[in-house]
């Protein structure tokens, strides 16, 4: 199989929020874009401008397109930056975490901000009780200087195999079919109210293998050789997504259940997007260093493996 590695950048057109837990009546945000959240948004994009014809069962094509760009395309996860070329990946240190080159309380103050809701009683036109809360947010433009934020990212396609269902024509995914669904998109949750909104401001650009014979992919290595996406990450360097708890290696950080919601269709009485809740996968998470240089295979959704 033939892959290529494209780097794209978004703009941040609007506050974005990655629901990641909730601390209190906190909301609170990832600061980084997972490849699971990628990945829904260009199965959509990718379904509804190439094989939607109207008559189908949306639900069902969806949910094919979805299982073949998850054998055909792989991703990174997307890191907010300011500096072009200088992204704020998570890293552990002695000092505490890290993001870029500036601390977690620098990142936060500068960042992210957050606005408090409540929902309204309709028959008093009143707050109802306890449904007071704040949500976080990663903001377009830095509090100091208003410097716009990027996010900037991967994705790894595999343009001998298209992507096929019996509604349309067969489709590979190269740059146009890229640019076409990823031009403006929108991630995340509070979308309803304008939130996670991304334009398209350079690629999908296709990276070249350096002297070594290996791709520039962030500040690592990245090999496609063997039909398989291989990251090199040097000793006391931080994975730069979730890696799976039993990926071999001396890993110091933190670890999380990784969950997330799913679109199912009439099962146990629901229908609809979020209904069902994906199974637990143990994984360092982002910014966990790796104590001895290792090599980690990019798998489903950008985790490594």
């Amino acid at each position: 199989m033939r892959w290529h590695l494209y780097k794209i950048k978004f703009k941040a057109l609007s506050p974005l929020h990655i629901g990641y837990r909730t601390l209190g009546n906190v909301q609170r945000t990832r600061f980084y874009i997972p490849g699971r959240a990628i990945w829904g948004v260009l199965t959509a994009n990718l379904t509804r401008a190439y094989f939607l014809t109207g008559t189908e069962k949306f639900a069902g094509i969806y949910d094919e397109v979805g299982e073949q760009v998850r054998e055909k395309v792989k991703l990174s996860y997307f890191f907010p930056e300011i500096e072009t070329g200088k992204p704020f990946i998570p890293c552990y240190t002695g000092k505490g975490l890290i993001y870029g080159q500036i601390t977690l309380e620098e990142f936060e103050r500068q960042l992210i901000f957050s606005e408090g809701q409540t929902a309204i009683d309709p028959q008093s036109s009143t707050a109802e009780d306890n449904t007071l809360h704040e949500t976080e947010y990663i903001s377009p433009l830095t509090r100091r200087h208003s410097k716009q934020v990027y996010f900037t990212g991967y994705i790894i396609a595999n343009d001998d195999s298209p992507i096929a269902v019996n509604s349309g024509k067969p489709v590979k995914i190269d740059e146009a079919v890229l640019k076409t669904c990823l031009s403006e998109i929108s991630v995340g949750g509070e979308r309803k109210y304008g939130c996670g909104r991304l334009r398209l401001v350079e690629g999908p650009e296709k990276v070249k293998k350096d002297d070594h014979n290996k791709y520039p992919f962030f500040d690592y290595k990245l090999s496609l050789d063997t039909g398989s996406a291989v990251i090199d990450v040097e000793q006391d360097r931080p994975v730069p997504a979730h890696l799976c708890i039993d990926s071999k290696g001396e890993i110091a950080g933190d670890i999380e259940p990784l969950v997330g919601r799913e679109w199912t269709e009439q099962k146990n009485g629901k229908s609809g997007a979020g209904q069902n809740i994906s199974l637990a996968k143990l994984c360092w998470v982002p910014g966990s260093v790796v104590r001895s240089r290792a090599s980690f295979s990019i798998g489903e959704n950008g985790i490594l493996v």
